[in-house]
């Protein structure tokens, strides 16, 4: 018996679709990747979990400008427990009073001279924390430690330790770094002492065998070691001993994947993130099993890379060695910095990648940093602190519930723009529809005025304008069957005509308004079939 024959279409017949809250960003332009809840632009946006996207928060100025290049900048815990904001500029060292947003140079370039301690003006350091102290170098010259305390007495010149590449690392209560002379070498310091061990005590490994090529990054993780080169990683496993070199044990995680991004690599609850020599986000992880084996997810298993395809086209791949990653930890998110090929001189673009479920969720733009760090206010709020070695001021990311939400930058306030594009929005993948109308439901904190528009494989319309008010959904005073009701934020639906058509259409809303929280739940589209013509666009 066959199977019954389905049903003509009739035309012309009502088409509604809908489309947000959207958490995934995925750039591609093929409607085989369109989903409700998938962005193909996230632009300076958060998407929270089952709600509206919101605003990216604002940068805000710290301070006065530094005397010269910033070379680093974070958060020292010192051995008593007093949290310390610092920066390295201009081969010194300054400290930063957030009740007073003043910076106060308490190691001078003469006080790392009476420490027998050479420092540049202008390399970008590499910081670490441990044991209650600061471990620093430039790689250029010996690595040096910091307790924290003003001038001269406060710093110690490693005695025992190479010139360094990238960023040193801890494990097993050591302190492990690459050797700046002999790329395939790390070298280890003794337990607890970030001064003595390394070479002159036999704690190096001549990490090559199999592969000579220079290595570029190391982390511990769990109670494993991962260790980059530009096309590899390898994990190593064991508690480090005299004999690790020759007992400890070694895995390959990727014969294809590194990184060439000695900042780019960041840990986050036993994963490692980082940016290959590709420019593409990766992340891998590893652990020791039962009798040693190795528990591993390597990068070659989460693509998530395949999501950004067209945005890592504009990726400047000259420039890897400048790429940085930081774990944002206001909001749980991945941060990697990347510079692009239109960039004056630092990273300008932040892939933001949720952790949890391993997706990429949106785009940060419009400003061109560098030394990104964890810092702590008065108030122990972890915030993100990085540098523009334009002006030389440095900046964080405002508070993610209060704003502000413009950037204030030292040359001005600047308007954040928030772009969120739709993916195609289709009835069948050969109908063709007259669209009518777009609705978008709308969290106004503030007042908004959003440019809303839509593409069609026609081409797009001339953007339209809509305003709101923020706390409009009260008693007595919201429009019934137009307001959302809801415990923490009113939500307002605002309607515009489109007269566009196109088998599918990609909304488009853009908000550039100063001093405003920008909000969106999503958007309603609406039309008519009019035939299901396999030849049309």
């Amino acid at each position: 018996m066959t199977a019954p024959a389905r049903p003509a279409p009739k035309f012309p017949s009502e088409v509604v679709l809908s489309a947000g809250p959207w958490n995934v960003l995925d750039d591609s332009y093929d409607i085989a990747h369109a989903g409700p809840n998938i962005a193909r632009r996230m632009e300076n946006i958060i998407p929270l979990d089952g709600g509206s996207s919101i605003s990216r928060p604002g940068l805000t100025k710290q301070g006065a400008v530094a005397p010269g290049i910033i070379q680093a900048e974070g958060q020292l815990t010192t051995a008593t427990g007093t949290e310390i904001t610092y920066r390295i500029t201009n081969g010194t060292i300054q400290t930063y009073t957030w009740a007073t947003a003043t910076w106060a140079t308490v190691v001078t370039a003469a006080n790392f001279v009476t420490a027998t301690i050479t420092i540049s003006t202008t390399a970008l350091c590499y910081c670490i924390n441990f044991n209650g102290k600061l471990l620093a170098h430039d790689g250029i010259n010996v690595p040096w430690t910091w307790d924290g305390t003003a001038g001269a007495g406060g710093l110690t010149k490693t005695t025992q330790a190479a010139v360094w590449y990238g960023m040193p690392w801890v494990k097993d209560a050591r302190v492990f770094a690459i050797q700046a002379a002999n790329r395939n070498t790390f070298e280890y310091s003794n337990i607890n002492n970030a001064i003595t061990g390394y070479a002159t005590a036999a704690f190096t490994w001549a990490f090559g065998q199999v592969d000579e090529t220079p290595l570029t990054a190391g982390i511990a993780v769990n109670d494993a070691m991962i260790v980059f080169r530009a096309r590899s990683c390898q994990a190593v496993l064991g508690k480090v001993s005299a004999t690790w070199s020759t007992d400890g044990t070694r895995a390959g995680l990727s014969e294809t994947i590194g990184t060439s991004s000695p900042f780019g690599v960041c840990e986050r609850n036993g994963e490692v993130w980082f940016i290959d020599s590709d420019g593409r986000p990766q992340v891998v992880s590893a652990r020791q099993g039962p009798s040693g084996t190795l528990i591993s997810v390597g990068p070659d298993a989460s693509p998530i890379w395949h999501r950004l395809r067209e945005t890592l086209k504009a990726v400047d791949l000259t420039k890897l060695s400048s790429f940085v990653s930081a774990y944002f930890a206001p909001l749980d998110l991945i941060l990697l910095g990347v510079q692009l090929t239109n960039a004056t001189a630092s990273c300008g673009l932040w892939f933001v990648i949720d952790p949890i479920r391993k997706e990429p969720v949106a785009t940060w733009t419009g400003f061109e940093f560098t030394a990104p760090g964890l810092v702590k206010n008065a108030s122990l709020q972890p915030l993100l602190m990085l540098s523009a070695n334009a002006d030389k001021f440095s900046y964080t990311y405002a508070d993610v519930t209060n704003g502000p939400w413009d950037d204030g930058l030292n040359s001005g306030t600047v308007a954040v723009t928030q772009t969120i594009e739709a993916t195609p929005m289709s009835a069948e993948r050969n109908t063709e529809v007259d669209w009518d109308s777009l609705t978008a439901v709308i969290r106004p904190q503030t007042t908004q005025s959003l440019s809303v528009s839509a593409r069609t494989p026609n081409g797009s319309r001339v953007a339209q304008t809509i305003t709101t008010t923020g706390s409009t959904a009260l008693w007595d005073v919201a429009v019934w069957d137009v307001d959302y009701w809801s415990s923490s934020s009113p939500e307002v639906k605002r309607t515009i005509g489109l007269g566009q058509s196109g088998r599918w259409i990609a909304p488009v809303i853009t908000h550039t308004g100063l001093a405003e929280q920008f909000g969106l739940v999503g958007v309603t589209v609406a039309g008519v079939a009019s035939t299901d013509n396999p030849r049309v666009r």
